[in-house]
């Protein structure tokens, strides 16, 4: 998790290193996996995290918080590979204002953000952006950038100049 905050590509090399047949704890795998692509998500790179989690068995997941975990992960990246329906269908199994799953809060409302706008549902794609702007306007920022989807970057865009967070362009014209 350390190298995670520091570092990304080195957290994914050091999970990656590790050889998931071997594992001999229940779920262990599984959890590997889930960190591996929720890392290829921060990096961007959703199509690598696809293989990751299409293999998840978030059903034997006997702890709550690594059921959403796991969950909202999958979610995430099935809205963002084309499988927003899937998205969609697995976030809505979980209430994000849930006390049970409050350190998942930011990041399911960011999967639903991403797999409504994938369904092209912006009113509620909007709504799971105003929550995390409510959070704190910084958290849009990660909606504006390449692989987003376009109505969803311009929805962010708009919260950000919308809340104060950004300044707006002064023009001046001449005398």
């Amino acid at each position: 998790q350390l190298e995670m905050q520091q570092d990304p590509r080195v957290a994914l090399e050091t999970l990656e290193s590790i050889n998931l047949k071997k594992q001999n704890i229940p779920g262990m795998a599984d959890q590997i996996r889930a960190m591996r692509a929720n890392l290829h998500l921060t990096l961007n790179e959703p199509q690598k995290a696809r293989p990751l989690v299409d293999v998840l068995e978030l059903g034997k997941q006997q702890d709550a918080k690594t059921r959403a975990m796991f969950a909202t992960v999958a979610a995430e990246t099935w809205a963002r590979t084309g499988a927003a329906k899937k998205a969609t269908d697995t976030l809505d199994l979980f209430n994000p204002e849930d006390a049970e799953v409050a350190e998942m809060r930011i990041q399911m409302y960011r999967a639903r953000a991403f797999a409504y706008a994938a369904n092209q549902d912006m009113k509620s794609a909007e709504r799971a952006l105003k929550k995390l702007a409510e959070t704190h306007p910084d958290l849009l920022a990660m909606f504006i950038g390449k692989k987003v989807h376009p109505m969803l970057e311009r929805a962010a865009k708009q919260m950000i100049m919308r809340s104060g967070a950004v300044p707006r362009k002064m023009v001046r014209q001449k005398a």
